[in-house]
């Protein structure tokens, strides 16, 4: 009989640590409205957590322990249309602001996890305030850090300092993409975004890898129709609970927007990172990974 019960506590212990092991990701596919998006889903059964990409990347470049945060959630990343490898279905021209935000929206849905916790970065902060703000049913929480919203710049002279902020990082990337030499656009814009010259060259050299397999989406990017507008009301109508970031050193455009979006959602959560820029999660990914843990946990 105690070797007995001895066995069945052994066996209990086991599937107890079992069940706290997070699993390896599953790779699939989903139609979402007019393509199909690569995705991966990693971890238990518990909240939802889904990591949307930003600029120059895909899913696979997320800077996080994601076998980290898997404990306990649900971790789903994705490629948006037009990133990853897959063969583009036509030659780009849905590429837009108001695209990603749909797409998103439908992916949320796709899943049939009910809402989820949207984490963002840069330009994925557009499509996730976006979705909050049209489908706020399907969103628990969002973390986005520094998103390049502009429009939510709305003093004069901050309006000004973030539009020759972004001129002057943007206009050498602008003439390379022209000229054909998207290798050197990529660099100009890394090193511009995060206001180091050499950031590219200090990035992670999978991170690196994986923004030169996307380098083929940078004229879509500088092509790409002005994005919808968000505005101060819309975000202050989002009620979920929110946490704004950026680095303490980050560009002025940067600065401003991720400011002005803490502001506007005005239960968010403003956290300034004291000595990071705009690339700190790629160049500090396990100080990023904790950061963001700390927001996920308990939610």
């Amino acid at each position: 009989m105690k070797h007995d019960c001895l066995q069945a506590c052994i066996v209990l212990a086991a599937l107890m640590s079992a069940c706290q092991t997070p699993t390896a990701p599953t790779e699939r596919r989903m139609a979402v409205r007019d393509t199909t998006l690569a995705y991966r889903v990693q971890g238990s059964d518990g909240p939802p957590v889904v990591f949307v990409h930003g600029c120059c990347s895909d899913q696979r470049a997320w800077p996080v322990s994601l076998t980290a945060l898997s404990a306990g959630r649900r971790i789903v990343t994705f490629d948006q249309r037009y990133y990853g490898t897959a063969t583009w279905s036509d030659r780009g021209e849905r590429f837009s602001t108001e695209t990603q935000i749909e797409d998103l929206a439908a992916f949320v849905r796709g899943l049939g996890m009910g809402p989820v916790h949207l984490v963002g970065w840069s330009m994925s902060g557009s499509s996730i305030l976006g979705v909050a703000i049209r489908h706020p049913q399907w969103v628990s929480s969002l973390f986005v850090y520094e998103p390049s919203v502009a429009s939510l710049i709305t003093d004069p002279a901050e309006q000004k300092a973030a539009a020759e902020g972004r001129s002057a990082q943007m206009a050498p990337v602008v003439a390379q993409v022209k000229a054909g030499d998207h290798a050197q656009a990529l660099r100009l814009m890394m090193d511009g975004a995060n206001g180091r010259p050499g950031t590219f060259e200090a990035l992670p050299a999978d991170f690196r890898a994986n923004q030169i397999e996307n380098l083929r989406v940078l004229p879509l990017l500088f092509g790409a129709p002005a994005p919808p507008r968000i505005s101060c009301e819309q975000l202050a109508q989002v009620k979920v609970p929110a946490a704004i970031a950026r680095g303490a050193d980050t560009p002025v455009f940067y600065r401003l927007a991720a400011d002005a979006a803490a502001r506007c959602l005005g239960n968010a959560k403003a956290i300034v990172v004291p000595g990071a820029s705009h690339m700190w999660p790629a160049l500090e990914a396990q100080a990023f990974t904790g950061l963001l843990q700390g927001w996920l946990e308990g939610r």
